[in-house]
């Protein structure tokens, strides 16, 4: 199985959202962290769908920022990043969410 992954690797944390990911149903966004400091590393890995309902979680949908595309948040606020650890990967978690099956999703 294939899938394409959009990886957003950055060397402090952020978390974002473009809705123009919308429109790849399979697709997979990877936020990497730290990426300069190897110790210090934090992954996340989810669908759009799962970006998505964070962002609504978080209110972003409603924004001028979200209406021209996208939502960024830097550095992720405490409550962000509570709303991310479900999608912290670490050992034997890529491969489980790679192969996980598609659910589409109508937004």
């Amino acid at each position: 199985m294939a899938r394409p992954i959009q990886m957003k690797a950055r060397t402090t944390p952020a978390f974002s959202v473009a809705s123009k990911y919308e429109r790849v149903p399979s697709l997979l966004l990877a936020y990497l962290w730290n990426v300069d400091r190897p110790r210090d590393l934090e992954a996340f890995l989810m669908t759009y769908a799962e970006a998505f309902a964070i962002a609504e979680t978080m209110g972003w949908t409603t924004t001028a920022s979200w209406k021209a595309g996208l939502y960024r948040m830097s550095p992720p606020s405490a409550r962000l990043r509570g709303l991310l650890e479900p999608h912290r990967m670490g050992p034997g978690r890529w491969r489980a969410k790679v192969l996980k099956p598609v659910r589409s999703r109508k937004l």
